[in-house]
């Protein structure tokens, strides 16, 4: 089945691509000419073509130029995959074909055997890297390390041409986050934080890579569609964490207002944080500004407990009859607060990655923690506010002796 599900798409696309080239091959022979000059030597139009991918090699750049750059190299090969999106998957006969019955896996192989078809040009800088690299006179290791990490960003690159071709857009989360990890390993000059890295983010790209996309139900319509992706990502969370979903939806439900205002304020204070330190360039002084800031939002999100006690009051009876052990729900709101503070908190901590990371991790744990203590000064019945402001003080104090 998968043999003639590819030869019917791969003539497919050789005849809508043939079309295109017949009305636009005056444009490609000149691109083709002025991309590879023949007075050039061979190595030297090599090391050219490879240029965009060996750029990032340098090792000279700050970890916010790297995500910059990897970020153009994404989106301009999203762009190549999006554009021709409709050859690649097979055109307007592939809609009637999706509906016969073919095993997702066999879908996904054919949609990754046509996806190395279309990108064979992109490809070509990073086959004119590696090759540049094996020829350069650099140590084996290092040839083994650079050539690693051209493996690993084309590998995130093709993950997230997969995702948008194939409209998954939850999985480009993965795709943030390889992201993230080939930044930090390209910005690092620690040898077991980049190979962690690279090797975390292949793992990223492959698992996208390999998993098919969601299936059809019984009657027609995708559990997973381009409509649908809102609602997916709802029934994934609450098959995994019904009870966070369960508070979500009542925070939101009960207080919308205040939610939003509360997120988008603390969205700010994070967003203040981290441009205050690229603005004025606290290289030194970055580390004590963030000590100082975060707190605040460690005081904005733990409002919520005294959100979520004021819901839970009305149906107190009710949740003390259902069959669970003691401390339950506090434990889940402390814990739904945490969470809604981890996206908070790593923006904050961005900018400290190149300088450390146990120094970003060790900042992390020590504010989930101080979230935590937070519950204990915000459900007092007298003076919440003074008294969660002394913890975060304290907390600052603390953590001032322990990493200044």
């Amino acid at each position: 089945m998968m043999n003639y599900w590819l030869r019917f798409r791969l003539r497919a696309y050789a005849v809508m691509t043939g079309h295109l080239l017949k009305r636009h091959w005056q444009a490609v022979v000149l691109a083709t000419l002025a991309i590879s000059p023949l007075a050039m030597p061979m190595m030297e139009q090599v090391q050219a073509v490879g240029t965009p991918i060996l750029s990032l090699l340098s090792g000279q750049h700050s970890l916010r130029w790297y995500g910059g750059y990897v970020l153009i190299l994404e989106a301009t090969g999203v762009l190549w995959a999006t554009v021709q999106r409709s050859m690649i998957l097979g055109g307007d006969f592939t809609k009637y074909v999706t509906t016969l019955p073919m095993p997702p896996l066999v879908r996904r192989r054919v949609d990754v055997c046509m996806l190395l078809l279309a990108n064979s040009i992109p490809l070509i800088p990073a086959i004119a890297a590696l090759t540049s690299i094996g020829a350069a006179p650099l140590p084996a290791s290092q040839k083994v390390s650079q050539c690693a990490v051209v493996v690993v960003l084309s590998s995130v690159i093709f993950a997230a041409q997969l995702c948008v071709l194939t409209r998954q857009w939850v999985q480009l989360l993965g795709v943030a986050v390889a992201n993230l990890l080939v930044m930090i390993a390209l910005a690092s000059q620690a040898a077991s934080i980049v190979w962690s890295c690279q090797i975390f983010s292949l793992l990223i790209a492959v698992a996208l890579i390999v998993k098919p996309p969601m299936s059809k139900t019984q009657d027609g319509h995708r559990t997973f569609a381009d409509k649908a992706t809102i609602s997916m990502l709802v029934n994934r969370v609450v098959a995994i964490f019904p009870v966070a979903y369960l508070e979500v939806k009542i925070l939101v439900a009960a207080r919308p207002w205040s939610t939003f205002s509360r997120l988008s304020l603390t969205g700010a204070v994070a967003i203040g944080i981290n441009a205050l330190i690229h603005v004025e360039k606290l290289d030194e002084r970055a580390v004590p500004t963030v000590i100082l800031l975060l707190p605040v939002t460690a005081l904005l999100l733990s409002g919520f407990y005294r959100v979520l006690v004021d819901i839970h009051n009305p149906m107190a009876s009710y949740l003390q009859a259902l069959p669970v052990p003691p401390g339950f729900w506090s434990i889940r709101d402390t814990v739904l607060v945490i969470l809604i503070s981890l996206p908070f908190t790593t923006f904050v901590i961005f900018p400290l990655l190149p300088r450390g990371i146990s120094t970003a991790i060790t900042i992390i744990v020590l504010h989930v923690v101080l979230i935590a203590l937070l519950r204990i000064t915000q459900l007092r019945q007298q003076q919440s506010v003074l008294w969660s402001t002394v913890a975060a003080a304290i907390w600052s104090v603390a953590l001032w002796q322990l990493l200044v």
